[in-house]
């Protein structure tokens, strides 16, 4: 059995959003208060395209080059710091160290039961340092393999990410796809019969409307 699971309000969640990370982490790094620091940041990210979503990367390194260049040209222009280049590294290091997310209380037996049945694969939309987040909370310990979508280079509603990540691997006739979105259920079901589980944490989804099984927590059992 191949039990393919989504990341991102599936197994877990983040705790505040990208901006408000990186602004926790310059006040630390640079022992500002966050009155001196917000204005100017949200103004200098008018002009960057750091959190620009339609911005991917091929690798890591790639990410983490334009990551330096963000927070130098915030330091330079709008702190004038003379060691700039070196406190942008400083912060863009400490940006994919910090735990920026948490797992759902279910996601942890549910992991642990999926991994005596079958091949486990997390897969996310994301960009490579993805790969990290996941592997800080020790999600390498479960699954088989983590499929990222700046890596495979398609978003999970693509059936090009279905077909190329379904590649990379030797498929069961028995698969398994649990997410949060129809969308990508369907995407996934063009390609392949699966047995997909809709995840419905927040009770948008009617049961008698689903072609899907829908579950409010992760299921123990498959």
């Amino acid at each position: 059995m191949d039990i393919f699971i989504d990341f991102a309000e599936t197994l877990g969640y983040r705790i505040l959003p990208e901006f408000e990370t990186d602004l926790q982490i310059m006040e630390n790094i640079l022992g500002v208060s966050d009155r001196d620091l917000k204005g100017k940041y949200e103004s200098y990210c008018l002009s960057s395209n750091l959190y620009d979503r339609s911005l991917t990367f091929k690798d890591f390194k790639e990410e983490l080059k334009l990551t330096e260049h963000h927070f130098g040209g915030f330091l330079n222009t709008y702190l004038n710091l003379n060691n700039f280049e070196d406190k942008a590294r400083e912060i863009s290091i400490s940006k994919y160290r910090t735990l920026a997310h948490v797992l759902y209380p279910d996601a942890i037996p549910a992991l642990e039961n999926y991994k005596k049945g079958g091949n486990v694969y997390i897969i996310s939309d994301g960009r490579p340092s993805r790969r990290k987040t996941l592997e800080l909370l020790n999600l390498n310990s479960y699954a088989k393999q983590f499929f990222i979508s700046d890596e495979i280079g398609f978003l999970k509603n693509d059936k090009n990410f279905y077909f190329l990540m379904i590649n990379k691997i030797v498929l069961s006739k028995n698969i398994i796809f649990i997410d949060d979105l129809v969308t990508n259920l369907d995407t996934f079901a063009e390609i392949c019969i699966i047995k997909g589980i809709l995840i419905d944490r927040k009770n948008v989804y009617k049961s008698e409307e689903s072609k899907y099984r829908i579950e409010h927590t992760l299921p123990i059992d498959l």
